[in-house]
């Protein structure tokens, strides 16, 4: 908004002079404009406000809760997603952990319509994917499964270095 601001006060400036106006109403108009703009940036602030009372409402510590990759979602401009920190009962944090929001409800996991709220997230993504074809997979000469066979150990690899690191971690914080 802030980069189309110039354009606007520009153009308004070329039609005020146009109409023989004198430069005091022009800066009134810019001035008009400026405010504007500025007030409508605060609602989306107010609203960002909203979203992290609604999480932060039921835990321990509301004031500690953090946040990170606060956004409204790409398929549902009224869904707010992002991750949040809150402490337990001993005072530490307990690890990000996803969060939705809609209309001054958060849902978190295994909350009854977190899975409803993160389909309308990502709702934009579905009509993106391209459709499966009825026996595409059996055509394609094992590659598919070769495919997931190599995911599959991607991802058992990546599982077995965190348990190493865990465990490392664990190990340092006894001694």
């Amino acid at each position: 908004m802030a980069a189309i601001l110039p354009d606007i006060c520009a153009e308004i400036t070329e039609k005020v002079i146009a109409e023989g106006q004198d430069s005091s109403q022009v800066d009134l108009m810019r001035g008009i404009i400026i405010f504007c703009v500025l007030a409508l940036g605060g609602c989306e602030d107010r609203e960002m406000m909203d979203v992290k009372d609604a999480v932060s409402r039921n835990l321990l510590d509301p004031g500690a809760t953090q946040f990170r990759d606060l956004k409204r979602c790409s398929g549902d401009q009224e869904v707010w997603q992002g991750e949040f920190n809150g402490k337990n009962a001993f005072g530490a944090y307990t690890g990000f952990k996803p969060f939705f929001y809609e209309k001054y409800r958060a849902s978190t996991v295994g909350d009854d319509d977190f899975m409803a709220l993160m389909d309308k997230c990502y709702s934009d993504l579905k009509s993106k994917a391209a459709p499966v074809q009825s026996g595409s997979l059996e055509s394609d000469s094992g590659s598919a499964t070769d495919s997931a066979i190599e995911v599959a150990e991607e991802a058992a690899d990546a599982a077995e270095r965190a348990a190493i690191e865990a465990q490392a971690a664990i190990d340092k914080a006894e001694q």
